[in-house]
């Protein structure tokens, strides 16, 4: 399965495959440390997806934890406030200056993957 997304163009962009989560074991067997990167990772490329036009941040939740619980850990949302977790959702996308098109921030994960782990937890 691959995840695609459309740019405005209509051109497509292929942002994930499972091929690529798959590739790393489903990030089965890795320390908290490693699994919270490996995690970012994943958020980082499905947060960039936004495949349906509401719900987008619970549907990736959703799929996180379930994610995690296969692994052995669980995903602790409640450790950190939700303003916190929307500014490093919202870093964590490339993006565009809507008056100035040629001007953009890239994708930057430092502080989504200082969200995961405050609240990767072992189950």
């Amino acid at each position: 399965m691959t995840v695609v997304e459309c740019r405005n163009d209509g051109s497509p962009v292929t942002v994930m495959s499972a091929g690529e989560i798959k590739a790393w074991n489903w990030l089965k067997g890795l320390s908290q440390a490693d699994f919270s990167a490996g995690i970012t990772k994943v958020y980082v490329m499905v947060n960039h997806t936004h495949p349906f036009p509401e719900g987008n941040g619970r549907s990736t939740q959703t799929l996180l934890s379930q994610l995690a619980r296969e692994v052995g850990y669980d995903l602790r949302f409640s450790n950190i406030d939700q303003r916190s977790w929307a500014m490093a959702a919202a870093c964590s996308m490339p993006q565009v200056n809507a008056r100035e098109p040629l001007l953009t921030r890239p994708t930057d994960a430092k502080l989504i993957h200082a969200a995961f782990k405050t609240i990767v937890v072992p189950m």
